[in-house]
This record gives structure tokens, sequence and C-alpha cells, in this order.
């Protein structure tokens, strides 16, 4: 589909859509959806906003998605999904195309030989003064794209299109009015901290306040320093002071997680050793729990299912070390393949033992995986036993990808729910295998 464009000498271009992401952004979104008036259709993303924003987008007739906001990659994966066009134009409510910007997309849409994306250049403002240095003089995005070829990374902040093609560069540079002033800018940063510490939990990343400060100090001499931003004046001065500010809540805010990542952990420590029921991520699904050596508590597990304890149930252990107190032998074959399989396995193991009589197969048989979630790993470990893990649904409905999908019949009913600061994602069930007589791996669930 082309589409007529009487903004150029060129009469077809490709069809576009705009997406603008927004929380509270009634101080900017009609001037952004002003400046946007060429695109063919203007799809605003929005986070449950409390102000106006919604209203006024409305107004003007943008198509309008309201989204919980987790992080700013899904959130603009989500719309990029949505849009009716392949070729994509990002806009955030702060920017504004100038007139030559918007003759330049119009005459490269109309191009057969288009890029898959393109960086575009950006001139940064504080208010209204433009900052010419302090480490923002080289700043570029990709923002127009075919959505065919290019998705955000999946950062939490600071988020960038990853493109699976050929990318250009646009002559016109995007005007990007970042901050209103000191005070807007010390929230943005404090959120981008929170975010960031969020992806350093993720990675095992610990705090650590003696090499914060020396960051935080490095940001302020980077920035005023070496990126010349004495060059700006009062503006370049904001810059590398937050700037070094956010390195030092950055530990805060990574220290904070931690607090809080051991108190969850407490808690849930105290549930299982009261044989009560736990609703905790996995290494694969979300999974509802509790001590496997425990018959009351897993005839619990079973009520919650809505399930027969014919029907056996994978654990959890923390080692191959605590493996070998549940399984009669462990055989040789087990740790290669285990170390060499791509995805968490849960291997089925002839004979058990320790463990409650309703966890265990008629046969005799168990499931075991050893977890691959460090944190439930310690959970594990400190419980000293084993854990059950099966699904988070009622016997026959499907598997819940994510905490969301999980029924609050399922939510209300468990004793507790062990929340992480991690953003896995959607996640699969793992690969189940069996151990036959002749030693090789049978496949029950891949």
């Amino acid at each position: 589909m082309k589409t007529k464009d009487t903004k150029s000498k060129n009469t077809v271009r490709e069809p576009l859509t705009v997406i603008i992401p927004t929380y509270n952004e009634e101080k900017n979104i009609e001037a952004a959806l002003k400046n946007v008036h060429f695109a063919d259709e203007v799809l605003v993303i929005d986070s449950e906003s409390t102000d106006q924003t919604v209203a006024i987008a409305k107004k003007y007739k943008a198509r309008v998605l309201s989204r919980k906001f987790d992080n700013f990659s899904k959130q603009k994966n989500f719309a990029i999904d949505k849009a009716q066009y392949d070729k994509i134009f990002l806009l955030d409510a702060d920017e504004r195309l100038t007139d030559a910007l918007i003759q330049e997309l119009q005459f490269t849409l109309s191009q057969e030989d288009m890029q898959d994306a393109y960086w575009i250049k950006r001139r940064n403002f504080i208010g209204q003064k433009e900052v010419k240095y302090s480490g923002w003089q080289h700043d570029k995005v990709i923002r127009l794209f075919d959505r065919r070829k290019a998705r955000y990374d999946g950062r939490l902040v600071h988020e960038e299109i990853q493109c699976d093609g050929s990318i250009g560069m646009l002559k016109e540079p995007l005007l990007h009015y970042t901050y209103e002033n000191a005070h807007d800018f010390s929230q943005r940063m404090h959120l981008y901290a929170k975010l960031r510490a969020k992806e350093l939990y993720k990675v095992g990343k610990k705090p650590d306040a003696f090499k914060y400060l020396l960051k935080g100090g490095f940001r302020f001499i980077r920035h005023y320093f070496i990126k010349f931003g004495f060059l700006d004046g009062s503006a370049g001065l904001l810059i590398a002071r937050k700037s070094a500010e956010m390195m030092w809540q950055r530990h805060l805010a990574l220290k904070n997680i931690y607090q809080k990542q051991t108190q969850n952990l407490s808690e849930a420590l105290l549930i299982l050793n009261s044989g009560k029921s736990l609703l905790y991520p996995t290494d694969t699904v979300w999974g509802i729990g509790c001590d496997a050596t425990d018959e009351k508590a897993v005839a619990g597990i079973y009520k919650l299912k809505n399930r027969t304890e014919s029907k056996s149930l994978v654990i959890l252990v923390d080692s191959f070390e605590m493996l070998a107190d549940y399984v009669e032998a462990i055989p040789e074959s087990v740790r290669p393949y285990l170390a060499q399989s791509e995805k968490p396995t849960s291997v089925i193991y002839s004979k058990a033992k320790n463990l409650a009589s309703n966890v265990i197969a008629e046969d005799g048989s168990i499931a075991i995986r050893i977890v691959q979630h460090p944190v439930i790993a310690e959970l594990i470990t400190s419980f000293g036993k084993p854990i059950v893990s099966t699904s988070a649904n009622i016997s026959g409905a499907p598997t819940p990808k994510n905490f969301e999908d999980i029924s609050t019949q399922l939510k209300t009913s468990v004793d507790y729910i062990l929340h992480l600061p991690t953003d896995r994602g959607k996640q699969t069930s793992s690969r189940i295998v069996k151990l036959t007589d002749t030693g090789e791996f049978e496949i029950i669930r891949a």
C-alpha cells in the first residue's frame, strides 16, 4: 500500500504509523500530535496517565492504547506490534520534528531503496537552552524503522532499537526538550536509577558504596570537564551534578532491592517451615510449592490445583549434593546431559527416597530439577530440603506465562506470594526427560 504525499515532489510513499509513548504528558502531547499531522496513523501508548493526556490525544483523533508501565522496551514493543503499518516513527512527547525533518521523512518513505532503519541526530534542550556540549553533542537515536526488522532491545532504561537489517542516517535533526528544569531533571534521573538498579540486580551485581561514590565523581569530571560541560554554563553544571548524583541513587536503589529480597526470602522460609503453600517465580514458569517432604503440605497443593494425587509433581533441589539425598542413584550420564541442556530440565529418576509419599509416582519415580534461578536456589539452600514446583494454574487450565496470567483464585488461595524484583517476561515450562534402561534420555516434554 502506498499513500499520496502532498508535501513533496514524490506522489506516493509508504504509509507511516507514528507511536508516542506517554505518561502524564498533558503539557506536551498536544504539540506533539500537531507535529505529526502528516502520519497515516498516530498511536499513543499511555502508561495509565492520571492527567488529561488521554483526553487530549482522543481530541486529536489519535488511537490510544493503555498499558500499565513495566519498562520502556516492553511498552514500546507492545505498541509496535499493535501498529497498523510496518513503517514506524517513534516520537517521545517532548520531541519535535522540524519542517525540514518532516520533508526528509516524506522523501525517505517514498524511496524504493529505503533502509530498514535510520539514525537521527538530536539537538537537546533544558528548558529553552540548547545543550551543545556536556556529552550530549553527539546524541543520535533510531526512530524511523521497519518493524519487520527492528525491535527495542529489552533494556529497562536507555533502551535502543536492535535492527536486523540495513541502517541509514537522516540529515535533519530531531529537537528534544529533555527537561523543563532542575526538578524535572532530578525526578527523571531518580526513575532511571531505579530501573538501572533492577538491571544490575538481574545480572547479580551487588551494592558497593565506595565503587558508586567513585563512579559518581568520575561522572562529574567526564561531563563537566572531559566533555566540555563548562561551556554550557549552568546547564552543563546541572548535567554533571545530576549525573554524579544518579550513581549514588543507583547504589541506594540496588541496596533497597537486596534488602527487600532478604525480607521476602525470610518470610517465604517461614511459610515453608510451617507446612504452608508458596506462589513463587522459578527458572521456568511461576510455580506453586511447599515442603516436598511434608505429606500434608503436598496434599494442600493438590487441593489448590484441583488435581488428583495419582499424578506426581516436580520438585526442586539446589544442587547435585541435595539431589543425592532424595534418589537412590544418580546415573553418571545425568551431569553431562544437564550441562549441555539449553533450557531448564527436570529428570525423572527411578527410585525416590526421603520424600512425601504423595509427591512420588506410583512406580516410585520422581521428577527433580536442579533449579537455575539463583534466588530460589538460595531459598532451597536455607530451607535445607527440596520444594514442590508445579505450574500456577488450576488443573486443566492453560499454564500462565507470567504473573499477570495467574488466576485471582490461586493468588488469593496460596499462603504467601514471593515477589522478586526481576523482570523475566514470558516463560515456558521445563523440559522433562526420563532415563531409559538402555541409558538414553527419553524426552517426555520438550
